[in-house]
C-alpha cells in the first residue's frame, strides 16, 4: 500500500504547475515562520527540495537572521551547512553539504510525499528520517507538504517516526 501511495502522490505533485507550486511554497515558509516557536531552537535541519518538493530553502535567510545553525540531511544523519561548506549532488539528486561535520538539530524540518493527520508520512521510501530520528527522541519534528498530499491514513509499522506537526499551505496540524 505504501508503494501505491507514493506512486499516485508523486504523480499528483508532478502534475502540479510550477508557479502554483512556488506560491504555495511561499505560504508554507510564511506558516513556518510564524507558527514555530522558534525562542528555544538554535539548531534546525532542513533539506534541499527535488522533484517539486516545498521549498523550505526559502527560509534560509529568516534562520541565519536569527543566528540559527542550519543542517542538511545527509547519508549519517544531518551535516551542518553555511555559507562557507560547499554542496555536491547525493545519489538521490539532492544537494547535501560536501563536508560531513555531523550535528543534531532542535528542529527537523521533514519533506513527504504524503501524510496522514496522525503525524505519520511517507517519503521516497528509503527510510532515512525514520533510521535517523529515532536516534534522536528530543528532536521536534515538523513535516512540509502541500495540502494535497494529505491522505486519511497511512500504513504504519514499529519503526515509523511520528511527527509533532505537519505545515501546508492551508493550516498548522498538531499531530495526535
Amino acid at each position: 500500500m505504501k508503494y501505491t501511495l507514493r506512486k499516485q502522490f508523486i504523480s499528483i505533485r508532478n502534475s502540479k504547475d510550477l508557479y502554483e507550486l512556488n506560491i504555495s511554497s511561499d505560504h508554507i515558509v510564511m506558516e513556518c515562520i510564524q507558527k514555530i516557536d522558534w525562542s528555544s531552537i538554535s539548531s534546525v535541519s532542513i533539506y534541499y527540495p527535488i522533484n517539486k518538493e516545498v521549498d523550505i530553502l526559502r527560509i534560509v535567510e529568516f534562520l541565519k537572521s536569527r543566528n540559527i545553525t542550519i543542517s542538511l540531511p545527509v547519508e549519517k544523519g544531518f551535516a551542518l551547512w553555511n555559507d562557507a561548506v560547499p554542496l555536491e549532488t547525493n545519489k538521490w539528486g539532492a544537494k547535501e553539504p560536501l563536508i560531513k561535520q555531523l550535528v543534531i538539530p532542535d528542529l527537523a524540518i521533514v519533506p513527504m510525499v504524503c501524510f496522514d493527520r496522525r503525524g505519520y508520512r511517507i517519503g521516497y521510501g528509503s527510510g532515512f528520517y525514520d533510521k535517523t530520528l529515532c536516534k534522536m527522541d528530543k528532536v521536534l519534528k515538523i513535516g512540509i507538504a502541500y495540502s494535497f498530499q494529505e491522505t486519511s491514513y497511512i500504513p504504519n509499522e514499529n519503526h515509523d517516526i511520528r511527527l509533532d506537526s505537519i505545515i501546508t499551505e492551508k493550516e498548522f496540524i498538531l499531530c495526535a
